[in-house]
């Protein structure tokens, strides 16, 4: 039975402003948490293992095959980055226009 790992791309924390040198992680999939018999309580799914840090897609990828997992591939969604001034918010507003109370 193949192994299967999840290849993923690794969010910006919100507190960042630049882009994240390490973007893409390999982390390894578990079906089930293990229950002891004992006591019926589930345990955890982590085995300790740290996920594995990658620059590009395409090198998880390859790490993937060479190694002979199965892989599932999931891309963050891309948001589009607006270019913000701090002059722009000292710039004239248009005034607005009066109402006609008559």
């Amino acid at each position: 039975m193949k192994k299967s790992v999840f290849i993923y791309q690794k969010q910006k924390k919100a507190t960042q402003s630049a882009e994240p040198s390490v973007r893409w992680c390999l982390a390894w999939h578990h079906d089930r948490a293990p229950m002891d018999s004992l006591t019926g309580w589930t345990g955890s799914h982590s085995d300790g293992a740290p996920p594995l840090m990658f620059a590009s897609r395409e090198q998880a990828i390859a790490y993937a095959t060479r190694a002979g997992l199965t892989y599932q591939l999931e891309e963050a969604p891309h948001a589009p980055v607006k270019g913000k001034s701090y002059a722009a918010q000292f710039k004239k507003k248009p005034p607005r226009p009066r109402s006609s109370d008559g």
